[in-house]
């Protein structure tokens, strides 16, 4: 089995929660973007994606030694968007963060 992170790369889990029960959101949509180039004219760079699983968790592997913007999307819910800065060096390279979701009107 390969590790999910090679030499100056990190990982991402992201835990997507409902806002207001905490409880999880399964097949939400998670993009990893590039933060550079979010101003320019091009899109940005897409570096991941995929949709949580059963217990509201993706993860994703081997981004790059820089920050990056994870956009979180669900059925009933509004968007929510965090910028993921890598571990500082000589930490676990796995960030985890935690996206609350709240309810759409």
């Amino acid at each position: 089995m390969e590790p999910l992170v090679d030499e100056g790369a990190w990982a991402a889990m992201v835990e997507v929660v409902d806002a207001e029960t905490d409880a999880p959101i399964t097949g939400a949509a998670v993009q990893v973007v590039a933060l550079e180039g979010l101003t320019g004219e091009a899109p940005p760079e897409l570096l991941a994606q995929g949709a949580s699983d059963s217990s509201g968790r993706f993860t994703c592997g081997g981004l790059p030694p820089e920050a990056c913007l994870i956009r979180v999307i669900a059925d009933g819910y509004r968007p929510n968007s965090v910028a993921a800065h890598p571990p500082r060096e000589g930490s676990n390279p796995m960030a985890s963060l935690r996206l609350r979701l709240a309810p759409a009107d």
